[in-house]
């Protein structure tokens, strides 16, 4: 495995996490099992919104995305319903927050934000498992050695805070920050694999 690709995984398992605790939650909230704790909903708001389009997307498309599609022009479909999937995550992710603002102030805008959150996690889970059944298998027999060396030397900038303006290290510690928050039984994944 290269070095983009690890980053890649590990940048998606840190995004299904948070994506997760959020569904997890919003679902607590619609049963009405949990009662909201606004600064949480917003933290994980925050780092759903931030991080995939500052770190991870921007790279997956420049370099990842770009790549396949020149060695193998056959992808070229699917490398647009990937880079759509990114597009229609942000339409998504703005209904997100004008839903959990509104609740935030008005307690009958619940269902409204649960409805928001199950639509993001959807959307959003099932995209990373389709680059993740997809796109990376097809990157590891079609991209050459220098291929990776360019994506690698891309994908590598997201741990460097030499090249980010430290700004890794902040979502890093907004990651931490939610963790530490988070309860525990919004961690677990009881969401089956769906296909792609």
């Amino acid at each position: 495995m290269t070095l983009a690709y690890r980053i890649i995984r590990s940048e998606h398992y840190e995004i299904g996490l948070v994506t997760h605790c959020l569904e997890n939650l919003s679902g607590a909230l619609h049963g009405k099992a949990w009662m909201p704790d606004f600064d949480l909903l917003f933290l994980l708001l925050d780092y759903v919104e931030s991080f995939p389009a500052t770190f991870h997307h921007p790279k997956e498309e420049d370099y990842l995305f770009k790549a396949i599609r020149f060695r193998d022009p056959g992808s070229s479909g699917l490398i647009d319903r990937l880079c759509a999937d990114h597009a229609d995550g942000l339409d998504l992710i703005n209904e997100l927050r004008q839903s959990l603002e509104m609740y935030s102030s008005h307690p009958d805008a619940r269902r409204w934000f649960c409805h928001a959150a199950k639509s993001f996690a959807d959307h959003e889970l099932c995209h990373m498992q389709r680059e993740e059944r997809t796109v990376l298998p097809l990157a590891l027999q079609v991209l050459t050695k220098d291929d990776w060396v360019e994506i690698n030397a891309a994908f590598e900038e997201n741990s460097n805070p030499l090249f980010n303006d430290k700004r890794r290290e902040k979502f890093d510690q907004l990651f931490a920050l939610i963790l530490q928050r988070i309860p525990s039984a919004a961690v677990i994944n009881d969401r089956k694999e769906e296909a792609v």
